[in-house]
């Protein structure tokens, strides 16, 4: 598989590492997409809906939020805690009472970038950015996509 830049993949991995290398499609994704790709088939895993929210607010959190894969250490993990703690205790059913809570001690940034929507919504959002703390670890660690 020729790459545009005039480079040649021999194997799906090294296609889903220079996927991985674009910022805006850095996620899960790029080994299925590199999949598809080098072999030419259908991509025959069907992710759920749950999963299809999380990979697309991972996205959203880059794209929007400008959540960097530099961020300190603790930070996604801190923000994570913190919206899925409010989501799995959350005991109102008023939704504007929800979105009117305020960001808790755990809470890593500034107030400001506290936003809660629903418990669905922020239960999503922690895992999201927990995915960001998993891959920032693996390439603190030097892994790259896994086989």
């Amino acid at each position: 598989m020729k790459c545009s830049n005039g480079l040649y993949f021999t194997d799906r991995e090294s296609l889903a590492r220079e996927i991985n290398n674009i910022t805006c499609y850095y996620d899960l994704s790029a080994e299925l997409i590199a999949d598809a790709i080098f072999n030419n088939k259908e991509i025959t895993t069907r992710l759920s809906q749950t999963e299809i929210d999380v990979i697309e607010e991972y996205q959203r959190q880059i794209a929007e939020e400008l959540l960097t894969h530099e961020c300190d250490k603790g930070q996604l993990v801190s923000a994570a805690i913190s919206h899925a703690t409010l989501a799995a205790k959350w005991k109102d059913k008023d939704p504007d009472c929800y979105r009117k809570c305020r960001a808790p001690m755990s809470w890593p940034w500034s107030p400001e970038r506290w936003k809660p929507t629903n418990p669905r919504r922020d239960m999503i959002k922690g895992i999201a950015l927990l995915l960001a703390e998993v891959e920032r670890q693996d390439r603190l660690n030097g892994q790259g996509v896994s086989a």
